[in-house]
């Protein structure tokens, strides 16, 4: 998925606010953290991740926590090496646990 498009309506919405306000400032935070979340959900899929769909992934400045099931160790692996290759991700707590 491409950032761009996000990055420009989240600077239109903000141009000429002036000062943010802690609740707006939590309110982006937690919306730029499911954007990138989102992403690298999708990622997983276009890699073709077995179970992709049933791995839960959260962000939280940067951070993507990785959690659920896979049937192996190299697709656990494999999905952290995934979420890595996402802009933004700076880093990955891979808590996959194999069946």
């Amino acid at each position: 998925m491409d950032r761009i498009p996000v990055i420009v309506l989240l600077a239109a919405l903000l141009s000429g606010c002036g000062v943010l306000s802690p609740e707006r400032e939590a309110t982006e935070a937690e919306a730029a953290g499911a954007t990138l979340a989102a992403e690298v959900k999708a990622e997983l899929i276009k890699a073709k991740i077995p179970n992709a769909a049933a791995i839960r992934v959260e962000s939280e400045n940067g951070t993507v926590v990785l959690s659920g099931f896979t049937d192996d160790d190299d697709q656990r692996r494999r999905a952290e090496e995934v979420a890595r290759t996402v802009a933004g991700v700076s880093d990955v707590d891979n808590r996959i646990e194999v069946k």
